[in-house]
């Protein structure tokens, strides 16, 4: 098996101009931490963190990026040891921004077109094994974002339940346990929760 290599579909930013980590946790086992934003050159990036999940979880072959309402597939990390038909088909699905690698080893910085401005819910799905059985896995879907500027953490326990971060950057907003993926944050107040609620204007 191939380690560590990188595979690029889409303009790869190589200086971490948005930063890798700030004030608040990191990805545990089977998390992602992801941040985006416009930066100071005026172009969209987006930085992505994954840890392979523990074993009795199951194994992550991709993480896939999209906003929501358009459902546009901003970016997906595929693990170096995911079968071909799994690389196959998301590619297929053309995401603005695509690496190969290591998971726990490759944390790409993705320079990518903007995301429609009507856009405010991020959905963070995974492409998992467990048993031998595929299947896709819903890690979180974010409401009340403004996508010019973001930052988010999310992480599932054996459980069933998912801890799901926030921050209104630069400030760390605190995490919430809930039963499902989604989860709402309110920027500049910085209120998090479980519930789908409206933020104020």
């Amino acid at each position: 098996m191939r380690r560590g290599g990188l595979v690029l579909l889409a303009f790869f930013v190589g200086a971490c101009s948005l930063g890798l980590w700030a004030a608040g946790p990191a990805a545990g086992p089977g998390g992602t931490w992801i941040k985006g934003g416009v930066n100071a050159e005026g172009g969209y990036e987006i930085q992505l963190i994954t840890k392979q999940a523990a074993p009795s979880l199951f194994t992550i072959w991709a993480v896939k990026v999209y906003s929501e309402p358009s459902h546009s597939f901003l970016c997906a990390l595929v693990d170096d040891g995911a079968p071909g038909p799994v690389v196959q088909a998301i590619a297929s699905e053309r995401p603005s921004a695509m690496a190969t690698g290591a998971l726990d080893d490759t944390h790409p910085l993705f320079g990518l077109p903007a995301p429609p401005v009507t856009d405010r819910t991020l959905r963070i799905e995974y492409v998992t094994q467990k048993d031998g059985a595929q299947s896709l896995f819903l890690l979180a879907e974010l409401h009340g974002l403004n996508l010019n500027q973001f930052e988010m953490l999310s992480e599932p326990d054996s459980g069933g339940h998912i801890k799901h971060c926030g921050w209104c950057p630069p400030e760390f907003c605190g995490c919430v346990y809930c039963q499902g993926p989604a989860f709402t944050l309110c920027c500049p107040d910085c209120t998090i929760a479980c519930e789908v609620i409206v933020c104020p204007p």
